[in-house]
């Protein structure tokens, strides 16, 4: 009988474990990443010298929020700083769409994340 009891206490124990797990994975990480890294504060100012002078330590710290909350995302990043003069296609692949997806999330974390910046919205689905 201890040993059902045991065997029901582990089954109970790995159940919650895979819930949390898939419940991560839905969130992309992003609840675990303000856990440990923090997301920096919003970003910006009415002084654009301001900006300047603290941008590099706000995208540092952006940054390695983003790809500890999802390591796809570092790939991406290195995609378009190694082709900053090509625009992005998506193609029609798990790959591709799966980038379109983390690039949708990008931009509504930018856009609210950066104050006294103007932005635009590039779908008409929102």
């Amino acid at each position: 009988m201890i040993q059902s009891v045991q065997q029901a206490a582990q089954a109970a124990s790995e159940a919650a474990r895979a819930l949390r797990d898939v419940g991560l994975q839905r969130q992309g990480g992003f609840a675990e990443a303000n856990k440990t890294v923090q997301c920096p504060k919003d970003f910006g100012s009415a002084v654009s010298s301001d900006d300047q002078n603290n941008w590099t330590d706000f995208a540092f710290s952006f940054g390695q929020w983003l790809c500890f909350a999802d390591s796809a995302y570092a790939t991406d990043l290195d995609h378009v700083e190694e082709h900053s003069e090509t625009v992005v296609t998506y193609l029609e692949m798990p790959a591709g769409q799966s980038s379109r997806a983390r690039s949708t999330k990008l931009y509504a974390i930018l856009a609210g994340t950066l104050k006294h910046r103007p932005y635009t919205a590039t779908s008409s689905s929102w």
